[in-house]
């Protein structure tokens, strides 16, 4: 194989392994919410509306102008993540709102 052979077939795999990582990642991803300006809006998936309701009343009450919470599935159950500024305080409110309403 010549040089130009090997470069091809690098990128080949290279586009395939990213291809099934985002996949893959997709399928891990069982919900995304994005809190913006204190309002909270479902991005993919489907929690269920109160939850999404309680998550909007968090964000206001704890001022959360900016942040994302994601629900991963980690086998049969689905773990939150958060990212942006969000306190610890507001992101136990919604681990206790996902328990009660999940």
């Amino acid at each position: 194989m010549t040089g130009f052979h090997i470069t091809i077939v690098t990128a080949i795999v290279l586009s395939v392994m990213a291809v099934l990582l985002f996949a893959g990642r997709r399928a891990m991803v069982a919900f995304e919410i994005r809190i913006r300006d204190w309002k909270a809006s479902l991005s993919s998936g489907a929690p269920s509306a109160p939850f999404l309701s309680d998550v909007q009343e968090i964000a206001a009450r704890n001022d959360v102008r900016r942040a994302t919470v994601l629900g991963v599935r980690k086998g049969r159950r689905i773990q939150l993540l958060f990212h942006g500024t969000i306190s610890a305080d507001a992101q136990q409110q919604v681990r206790n709102a996902w328990s009660v309403l999940r």
